[in-house]
């Protein structure tokens, strides 16, 4: 069993997380965690900092000048996620809609940043760096409020 004293425990209510993701241990990246940034960041200002990381540490020299000179040269977009809205037919809206508290950026590894909730980190008395969070998971439209579902999750290195 792990200890955690209060000088180590650091908690915050809300903030973006960057992770890398991927698929297969071939695309494996060493560090997961990219960094934790103020939730009061616009969508925008992430997305535009998830290109920034993701070019400067996925693409060649010659790739990052060429995207320089010319922004189209970027195969990759920011894609937002969905949250289902649960409507009928009749009702004219459509199945889902976009969320911008979670997006990703890239192939594979790829950036992952979400809105994470009731965010802790701590070093265990085993030197160990834990983060231990909660996420939206199958978010859905409510008489006009978004709904979800809640994960929680812990990373650990």
């Amino acid at each position: 069993m792990t200890s955690i004293t209060e000088q180590t425990m650091t908690t915050y209510k809300s903030a973006w997380l960057i992770t890398w993701e991927w698929i297969g241990g071939h695309a494996k990246v060493e560090n997961k965690v990219v960094c934790i940034l103020d939730f009061r960041y616009s969508y925008m200002k992430i997305s535009r900092f998830l290109e920034w990381i993701y070019i400067g540490s996925r693409f060649a020299l010659y790739e990052q000048i060429a995207f320089v000179k010319n922004r189209d040269c970027n195969p990759y977009h920011v894609e937002y996620g969905l949250i289902e809205t649960r409507a009928s037919k009749e009702s004219g809206l459509p199945s889902s809609t976009t969320f911008t508290g979670k997006m990703v950026y890239g192939n594979n590894p790829f950036l992952y940043a979400r809105i994470v909730y009731d965010l802790q980190g701590y070093i265990d008395d085993q030197g160990k760096d834990h983060l231990r969070w909660k996420e939206r998971s199958h978010l859905f439209l409510n008489n006009g409020k978004i709904e979800s579902d809640w994960e929680e999750c812990e990373l650990v290195r």
